[in-house]
């Protein structure tokens, strides 16, 4: 129960518990920042290098792309006044439009016009206290005494955590046990009985494999 527990409050966490063909949604953010945008969507900067590269080329931002670590710009991926940014550090920057006079007491001179826009993508992941309370397979107060009806009795699921070599436990291990050269015979003792022939027309290896099976 707690390894299952645990397995699914890691994927909760990491947002793995979403299941799709294609990498999450990824869009520019032109005011605020990933983690507080304007559309109230639960997003995260885009860190990797190649799908950077290539939202800002579609961008029509020519240039090698700029890797950062600073506070300025945003952190991730981002494009400032016509150049590709990759920021590793963490910052509070946000995307905007600003101005700036070059003499604030002619508000018509030239200005100079800062423009900011941030990569994100959908942040499918979990907080701690949502990872938690989410889980199907804690054992919850209602399920004492009727541990049958608890998801966190799933054999299925204690199955496909010993085929992902996450659980040392020998009882998943026979739960996950699917027969190869066995599925034909209907019992253990047939099963033997053919090794037992196998053996004797000089296929040793094959009698000695179906025996390990059977065992």
């Amino acid at each position: 129960m707690r390894q299952l527990d645990a397995h699914f409050y890691t994927r909760a966490r990491k947002g793995q518990l979403v299941n799709y063909d294609e990498p999450p949604k990824m869009s520019w953010v032109h005011n605020g920042r990933c983690a507080k945008n304007s559309r109230s969507i639960k997003m995260e900067p885009v860190t990797k290098y190649a799908a950077c590269a290539s939202a800002v080329k579609a961008k029509g931002i020519a240039g090698k792309l700029r890797k950062r670590t600073s506070e300025n710009p945003p952190s991730g991926c981002s494009i400032k006044n016509g150049r590709g940014y990759l920021n590793q550090m963490e910052t509070d920057v946000e995307a905007d439009v600003s101005y700036e006079f070059e003499n604030p007491d002619k508000p018509w001179a030239r200005t100079h016009k800062t423009e900011i826009m941030q990569y994100c993508q959908i942040d499918h992941s979990l907080n701690e206290a949502a990872a938690s309370y989410y889980s199907p397979y804690k054992l919850k107060q209602s399920m004492q005494g009727k541990p049958q009806a608890s998801a966190s009795c799933s054999v299925g699921m204690m199955a496909n955590l010993s085929r992902l070599e996450l659980t040392d436990s020998p009882c998943a291990g026979i739960l996950a046990f699917r027969p190869r050269l066995t599925l034909s015979y209907s019992q253990a003792a047939d099963a033997l009985r053919a090794a037992d022939k196998m053996q004797e027309h000089g296929k040793q290896e094959e009698a000695d494999a179906i025996r390990t099976e059977v065992e």
